[in-house]
């Protein structure tokens, strides 16, 4: 057996104490990779720690299982009204933005890419590799934060206060 069949197979609720696991993260909304803290008296995990906020919570099973569980039509119902009516957290990029921030990694070239450093200053059209999100493209700044542009959608970024001449 390949070692991607293996890891396919593999149970991630029951992945061993200090492993890498691709989880929910409760506090950015998002799934990400988490360390496995600790598991209940099942063996099943039951928290984990977020390697991208470094926040500790509950083990949350993967999403996969939660739509797998049978619904009756009403139970679909609301939750199709309840997400029509929400507002989305983290929505896909939209095939401008794709085809913006791929036109600009082509811009950018062969020319070196920093690695993202929350006490760094970046300028509009800086172009860095962020170690969750990958390379980006700062869009706009304000004050500590700057918007940036990767290939997964936008996102805010903390940043050093730009120097002042």
């Amino acid at each position: 057996m390949s070692l991607t069949q293996n890891m396919k197979s593999a149970d991630p609720d029951r992945t061993p104490v200090a492993k890498e696991l691709w989880t929910y993260c409760t506090k950015e909304k998002i799934d990400t990779w988490h360390v496995v803290m600790f598991h209940n008296a099942k063996g099943i995990v039951e928290k984990v720690k977020c390697k991208s906020c470094s926040s500790e919570h509950k083990y949350k099973s993967a999403k996969v299982k939660e739509l797998a569980k049978a619904a009756t039509p009403s139970t679909l119902l609301r939750r199709a009204q309840a997400t029509a009516n929400s507002r989305p957290t983290h929505a896909a990029p939209s095939a401008a933005l794709e085809s913006t921030w791929f036109d600009a990694m082509k811009k950018w070239g062969d020319k070196p890419i920093a690695e993202f450093n929350p006490s760094t200053s970046f300028a509009i059209g800086d172009v860095f590799r962020h170690e969750v999100f990958g390379k980006g493209i700062v869009q706009s700044r304000r004050e500590n934060k700057i918007e940036v542009l990767f290939q997964v959608g936008m996102k805010t970024l903390p940043s050093a206060t730009a120097q002042r001449p």
